[in-house]
C-alpha cells in the first residue's frame, strides 16, 4: 500500500514507540544520542552521559536495553547491538537490522549485489538467528505475534515460527487496538481481527491503523476517518490525515500551489484549530510542536501559542522534556514547558530522540 496519509511514527512506525504512553519515566532512561566530531555520546533523562563517548558509523535506536548501532569491526561495518554499558552484545550477521520488539528483531540480508532485494528474519537478544533470514517481508513482533511473507504464503506466526493466522491473496501488516490493516490482490484495504476473521471489508483505497478508536482511510483521493465498525464518522475531505493522539488529529489541505496546510480535528471531525500551519506534530501532554514561516513553536489544543514561534528544530513533549534547536542563538537542548533549557547540548552534527527512535537534528 502506498499510503499519501502521513503515519506519526513514530509509527510505523515501530511498535515500541506507536504512542507517547508506552515512554516509561525515568531519570536513568535513555534520552538521546548525539555526534560530535567522531564521538556519539549517550545521555539520560538527567543529561548524564550512559557511558563514555564511542566511536560509531550510525546510531539507529535504542530498545529494551540495547542500543542498535553500526560499527567498524576489523575493518568492516557491522551492525550491531550495545547493551548499557556501551559494550558490543551482538554483532549480527545481516545487512541491516530493526529494533528489539517483544524480545525479538528484525534482520535483513541483501540478496543480490545491487542491494536491491533483501530477506528478512529474527534475532533474539542473545543474537541467536531465532528464524534465519529467508522470508520476502517482515514486521516486528507484538504480543507473541508477527506478520511475514514468505515464497508460498502469508500470514501471522508465532516467535517458533508457526502460522497462527493464514492470509490469503492479501497482505498484512502489524496489529494495533486488536486490528491489522490488510489489502487484497485489487488494492483494496480491509481489517481483520486476532482471529484473522475479515470484520471490516474491502472497502477502501487506502487504510491506516487504529489509534484511540478511529483509522485513517482513504477514499478516491481524500482522507477521513472510520472507527471499529468500519463506519465512516469523520468524512474523507483531507488531502492529509494523521492518526489521532490526546483525542485530537492533525489534517492538511492543498492550496493552488500545492503546499499543505495543517490543522487539527476532533472526534467529530470539528475543526479545533483551523488549517494554519506549515507542518505540525502529534499532541503529546497536551501540547504540539508546530511550524509556521521556517519557525517551530508549541501550541495548545485550541491553537493558542504556549512557546513562541522561534525555534530552527522541534520535537515533542515527552516526560516533561522536548528536543529544540535555535540557530540563531547557537543552543541547543532539551527545554521543559516554560521554555527553559533543562539538558544544554554542544552544537552536534546530528541528534536522535531515543524516546522515539527518531533523528529530529542533522546539520548536513
Amino acid at each position: 500500500m502506498k499510503l499519501k496519509f502521513l503515519l506519526s511514527a513514530f509509527i510505523s512506525l515501530i511498535i515500541i514507540t506507536t504512542t507517547f504512553s508506552q515512554v516509561k519515566k525515568s531519570d536513568k532512561s535513555p534520552l538521546a544520542a548525539y555526534k560530535v566530531g567522531n564521538l556519539w555520546y549517550f545521555i539520560n533523562n538527567s543529561g548524564e552521559q550512559i557511558f563514555p563517548a564511542i566511536e560509531l558509523k550510525e546510531v539507529g535506536g535504542y530498545s529494551e536495553g540495547f542500543f542498535r548501532v553500526k560499527k567498524l569491526i576489523e575493518g568492516k561495518e557491522k551492525v550491531c547491538f550495545l547493551n548499557m554499558k556501551g559494550e558490543t552484545s551482538i554483532i549480527c550477521d545481516c545487512d541491516k537490522a530493526k529494533d528489539f520488539s517483544d524480545g525479538m528483531a528484525v534482520i535483513m540480508k541483501y540478496t543480490t549485489d545491487a542491494h536491491d532485494d533483501m530477506v528478512y528474519g529474527y534475532i533474539n537478544k542473545e543474537g541467536k538467528q531465532v528464524l534465519p533470514p529467508k522470508f520476502m517481508d517482515a514486521t516486528g513482533f507484538v504480543r507473541g505475534m508477527a506478520y511475514i511473507l514468505d515464497k508460498d504464503k502469508r500470514g501471522y506466526i508465532d516467535k517458533t515460527g508457526n502460522y497462527l493466522i493464514l492470509l490469503q491473496n492479501a497482505v498484512g501488516s502489524q496489529f494495533y487496538e486488536g486490528m491489522a490493516t490488510v489489502s487484497n490482490e485489487h488494492y483494496k484495504s480491509g481489517f481483520i481481527n486476532k482471529n484473522g476473521d475479515l470484520v471490516i471489508d474491502y472497502k477502501f483505497d487506502e487504510a491506516g491503523y487504529f489509534s484511540e478508536g478511529l483509522a485513517v482511510v482513504g477514499l478516491n483521493g481524500k482522507y477521513g476517518y472510520i472507527n471499529k465498525k468500519g463506519d465512516l464518522v469523520i468524512s474523507p475531505v483531507f488531502d492529509y490525515a494523521m492518526p489521532f493522539r490526546e483525542e485530537r488529529a492533525a489534517v492538511g489541505k492543498l492550496d493552488n500551489s500545492f503546499m499543505i496546510h495543517w490543522g487539527f480535528i476532533d472526534k467529530t471531525g470539528a475543526a479545533t484549530v483551523i488549517t494554519l500551519f506549515d507542518e505540525a506534530f502529534d499532541f503529546s501532554e497536551g501540547l504540539s510542536a508546530v511550524r509556521k514561516d521556517r519557525k517551530w513553536g508549541y501550541v495548545d489544543k485550541s491553537g493558542e501559542y504556549v512557546l513562541e514561534s522561534k525555534y530552527s528544530s522541534a520535537g515533542s513533549f515527552i516526560n516533561g522534556l522536548a528536543w529544540v534547536s535555535n540557530d540563531d542563538t547557537k543552543e541547543y537542548g532539551f527545554i521543559d514547558r516554560q521554555g527553559n533549557i533543562k539538558i544544554k547540548i554542544p552544537e552536534p552534527e546530528m541528534l536522535i530522540d531515543l524516546r522515539l527512535n527518531k533523528y529530529v537534528f542533522d546539520s548536513k
